[in-house]
């Protein structure tokens, strides 16, 4: 089985309320001096996750690949509480194989996850 990529995977533009929360994020990102931010939300309902934020369209579609995934660094943080390392792109990564894969096409170095509650 194939893994997506960013080609495959597509997120949709975002809403006007997301426009105003990725303002946050872009600022978010300044402040730990990081290239990109996004937000990923639970949702009690469903127990799911929602990615509500990103501050670079290639954030958003690494999110759309997490969650097409139900995989990857924010996945597992919100599943067991913890701070994950980065999943390095291009590097194999046993705990997220094809997340770490379709990162490859992405313009990020890696990504973390950082549990908030």
């Amino acid at each position: 089985m194939s893994s997506p990529d960013l080609g495959s995977v597509s997120a949709p533009p975002p809403s006007a309320a997301e426009a105003h929360a990725d303002i946050d994020a872009r600022q978010v990102a300044r402040l730990l001096h990081v290239s990109a931010v996004s937000v990923f939300v639970a949702n009690r309902d469903d127990r799911g996750l929602h990615s509500v934020a990103a501050s670079h369209p290639s954030a958003r579609e690494l999110d759309a690949i997490q969650t097409s995934l139900n995989g990857g660094p924010a996945y597992a943080a919100f599943h067991d509480g913890k701070v994950h390392s980065p999943a390095i792109n291009g590097a194999a990564d046993a705990r997220w194989p094809a997340f770490a894969q379709a990162m490859g096409a992405s313009p990020f170095a890696g990504a973390s996850a950082v549990p908030v509650m």
